[in-house]
């Protein structure tokens, strides 16, 4: 059971002054997330999820409240376009530059790039050109140089975006062995589909909290059948999968489970018609 934070907001509050107004971009928000916690944060365009995350990853002042990230500085972010954040010429330059920043002997920087590197899958790569990369490979890339520095918080803002279904499920499946050994990922994205992947929904509205719980909840809610979902509350759009079985619920089938994921909606349909 999980006992320590790896980020805590009491009350934030982030806004921008123009000439004309106050914008507030987050409003009194209170947050904690656990160490070793897998937590999507869904909001559409303007609802402050990016804000959140780079205030996680110590990019953004607050205006208001108290925030404490525990696992500083052992804090990475990934953002939505890669080649906005690379450097280097080649794979493993790209992973040593921000340890060589950091006056780690080349000897060690080596050994933590080869490292972070074959936890993505891409030290066959190590001497290839960044320009000759995939998107795919490239977000894999500043995932491995977060990895090398040790980075124990993730966050990772709508990284999947610009990439498509395969390289996404690439990312998507890092994600979920990096979550395995013990590290915490906070992913902002606006595609349903991801949200299995993950152990807990925070959704952002305005910058307000509109719900925060399990995956299962947010698509289906506390009953199935007759009341409105936190999803469709939110004027998000169910994935395949959980309208399909929404239609088989309606029908007045039990299920022995409510699947977000494709593994999931499997087994409950193995259980309906096991083959033998």
């Amino acid at each position: 059971m999980r006992n320590k934070t790896a980020f805590e907001a009491d009350g934030m509050t982030v806004a921008f002054q123009s000439a004309a107004e106050v914008s507030y971009v987050l409003r009194e928000l209170n947050l904690r997330i656990e160490q070793g916690e897998f937590v999507f944060v869904v909001g559409r365009n303007g609802s402050g999820k990016s804000t959140l995350l780079k205030v996680m990853a110590g990019l953004c002042p607050i205006s208001r409240g108290r925030v404490q990230t525990y696992s500083w500085p052992e804090v990475q972010a990934v953002f939505q376009n890669p080649d906005a954040q690379m450097i280097g010429e080649s794979v493993i330059e790209e992973v040593c530059f921000g340890l060589e920043n950091q006056g780690m002997a080349a000897e060690e920087r080596v050994r933590r790039a080869e490292e972070a590197l074959e936890k993505v899958r891409m030290k066959h790569l190590m001497h290839q050109s960044v320009e000759k990369l995939s998107g795919g490979q490239k977000q894999l890339l500043c995932i491995a140089g977060a990895l090398a520095s040790d980075a124990q918080l993730l966050v990772l803002d709508e990284p999947t975006s610009m990439l498509d279904p395969i390289s996404r499920e690439q990312i998507l499946t890092v994600a979920q062995t990096l979550h395995k050994e013990g590290r915490t990922i906070v992913w902002a994205t606006q595609l349903m589909e991801e949200l299995g992947y993950g152990e807990r929904v925070v959704v952002l509205d305005e910058g307000n909290m509109a719900y925060d719980g399990t995956p299962e909840r947010f698509f289906y809610g506390d009953d199935s059948v007759s009341e409105l979902s936190p999803c469709e509350q939110g004027g998000f759009r169910k994935p395949y999968i959980v309208e399909t079985v929404e239609h088989l619920l309606h029908s007045g089938l039990s299920l022995s489970e409510r699947p977000v994921t494709i593994p999931q909606f499997k087994r409950v349909i193995e259980d309906l018609c096991p083959f033998r």
